[in-house]
């Protein structure tokens, strides 16, 4: 597990067709797909990363707002004690401080279901 398997997985599933809105099913998007929502970016990261080895405790679905007030969906990597943010809006995983978004709720693996973000 290092920084630079975030980098590929955020990079290559980034190469797919955008769709702005957040996907209520939460599908992944994988390369036979024309594109896919921030949600469907996140789940397909996230699959990607627990096939590689990654502890799914170390990886977490969240919501949030961005600059503009849009909704969005994104992927935390938790990496040697740093959250980083796999977005389809950057090329690169950024430390979660940097990106500037409002959380709003998280998957809570332990409890199955959403709750209210904690993340700093």
């Amino acid at each position: 597990m290092n920084l630079d398997e975030l980098t590929t997985i955020n990079t290559k599933v980034n190469q797919q067709e955008y769709t702005p809105s957040v996907d209520p099913l939460w599908e992944p998007i994988d390369a036979d797909d024309d594109g896919g929502t921030c949600s469907n970016y996140a789940v397909a990261k996230l699959r990607l990363l627990v096939t590689m080895g990654w502890p799914k405790e170390l990886l977490r679905l969240v919501c949030c707002y961005v600059e503009t007030g849009e909704y969005h969906a994104v992927l935390l990597a938790t990496l040697e004690g740093q959250d980083y943010v796999l977005d389809n809006r950057t090329s690169y995983p950024t430390e979660v401080n940097l990106v500037g978004y409002k959380w709003d709720r998280m998957w809570n693996w332990d409890l199955n279901a959403w709750e209210k973000c904690n993340v700093r």
